[in-house]
């Protein structure tokens, strides 16, 4: 099911081929928020990645900032082996665990793709999905072929997992932070959740976040104005390969 892909001349990942990773690595390398999010950073910073799928975002953070400490949570087991290997790799400090992150600690029943891993999600919406790829498929322009194998494997092999769950703040209440220079958060429709996790002390202690948002039912602006609320300056765009769609990205700060 897995195996080594080569990214580049100097990265070699463990993954699916249905996990894209090389079209992954260039979306993350060329995000605008994820590019701001860790501008200037000084060495040893703590960046959090809540979502982390395979480690991408993880290992563009480690190749980054130097000495970055990274913690690093995801609930697919798929996903995670594949996020625990990498991390071995090309970020061996980093703290990696096999939960989600949300509004309260138990459990969550997770929705796994196998053939479209980064769309695995805690709130299944395939209307959405579907209307998205659609919309990216008339960018990027694949080859008929191409989209005829991701159509007729788009819901193949789905499976239901049951993973424990906790608040971003009890999953870091071990750790002796305190800044967190960087929180990353792509969570397919669970960002609100993530954010609601977050005790008052720890709102306090995140300087920058990049959120990529699902605007449904008012969801996009509901976190702007609960980062406002916070202090934060929002700033909301979509990152070039989401023209078009409902994901957004929203960047905060308090530089």
């Amino acid at each position: 099911m897995f195996s080594d892909h080569a990214i580049g001349d100097d990265l070699v990942v463990m993954a699916s081929k249905t996990d894209h990773p090389e079209s992954v690595w260039s979306e993350v390398v060329e995000s605008r928020a994820y590019s701001k999010g860790i501008s200037n950073l000084a060495p040893g910073s703590v960046l959090v990645d809540v979502g982390a799928h395979i480690g991408l975002v993880s290992l563009h953070f480690a190749r980054t900032v130097p000495d970055a400490r990274i913690y690093a949570f995801e609930p697919a087991s798929a996903s995670f082996r594949c996020l625990k290997e990498n991390c071995s790799r090309y970020a061996p400090g980093a703290h990696v665990a096999n939960f989600a992150i949300g509004s309260a600690n138990g459990e969550a029943r997770l929705t796994y793709y196998p053939h479209r891993s980064t769309m695995s999600t805690l709130y299944v919406d395939d209307e959405e999905d579907r209307h998205n790829v659609r919309i990216l498929f008339d960018q990027v322009d694949p080859s008929p072929e191409f989209r005829k194998a991701f159509w007729d494997r788009f819901d193949r092999g789905v499976r239901q997992e049951t993973v424990p769950m906790t608040t971003l703040t009890d999953a870091l209440s071990g750790a002796d932070i305190d800044e967190i220079s960087f929180l990353k958060i792509d969570v397919e429709r669970a960002e609100l959740e993530v954010l609601n996790g977050l005790a008052e002390d720890h709102w306090a202690k995140v300087r920058r976040m990049a959120i990529e948002v699902h605007d449904r039912n008012g969801r996009l602006a509901e976190i702007s104005e609960l980062l406002n609320r916070h202090g934060y300056r929002v700033e909301q765009f979509r990152e070039k390969y989401f023209s078009g769609t409902d994901i957004h990205m929203v960047y905060a700060d308090r530089d």
